[in-house]
């Protein structure tokens, strides 16, 4: 199953060279980005750092956690219900405005295994200011990581067009971070969640 995985990661690499070199993609390319977030806040996510130098300022992880091609580290609550934002930085210099937007091949998987442990429902089709809701994630700790393909639909017509890419780090945990690993540090989480993977409350 890891297979599959690193055959999907060559195609985002295929992908992204052709996103940045068909003018079409490169015009979309930066012009949005989705945001993940949980209608619930206790359940994530959680901020992180890298773990690789002081001070904590300079070695935060972005947050909230986004994702274009490739996205931010993120932690969330085994259970977790995982909200989808799409957030546009600018219109597109040529197709202006996204109208409609829709995601799609949603899975979720063990960067330890491989092995795909969820699949959630496509969602192809809403206004671009309507988030999509997905989940319950596993009830267990996991080093995950998270596939998807987001489309999009400019507003002067010009067809969904997708971006498939993955979440390469999502670190499912039975609770919120407590001092003094708050902000919980991914160089642990890396281990601690491999460690630990299957334990549930």
């Amino acid at each position: 199953m890891r297979a599959r995985a690193f055959a999907h990661k060559v195609f985002v690499t295929l992908v992204l060279f052709w996103v940045l070199t068909v003018p079409f993609a490169a015009s979309a390319y930066g012009t949005f980005y989705i945001e993940l977030s949980s209608p619930n806040p206790a359940d994530g996510p959680f901020p992180l750092r890298w773990g690789n130098k002081e001070p904590l300022e300079d070695d935060r992880v972005p947050y909230p956690p986004r994702w274009l091609i490739n996205g931010d580290p993120a932690c969330f609550k085994a259970g977790a219900t995982i909200r989808l934002t799409l957030k546009q930085t600018a219109p597109d210099p040529e197709y202006g405005w996204i109208v409609r937007w829709g995601v799609g091949y949603l899975t979720l998987g063990s960067n330890v295994t491989g092995e795909v442990l969820r699949f959630y429902p496509d969602s192809p089709d809403l206004p671009a200011n309507q988030p999509y809701d997905f989940g319950p994630l596993i009830e267990w700790v996991e080093y995950a990581f998270l596939e998807m393909v987001v489309y999009v639909e400019y507003e002067n017509g010009i067809g969904f067009e997708d971006f498939h890419g993955f979440v390469d780090e999502l670190f499912i945990v039975l609770d919120a971070p407590k001092p003094p690993m708050e902000p919980a540090w991914v160089s642990l989480l890396r281990y601690s969640c491999r460690w630990g993977r299957g334990t549930s409350n």
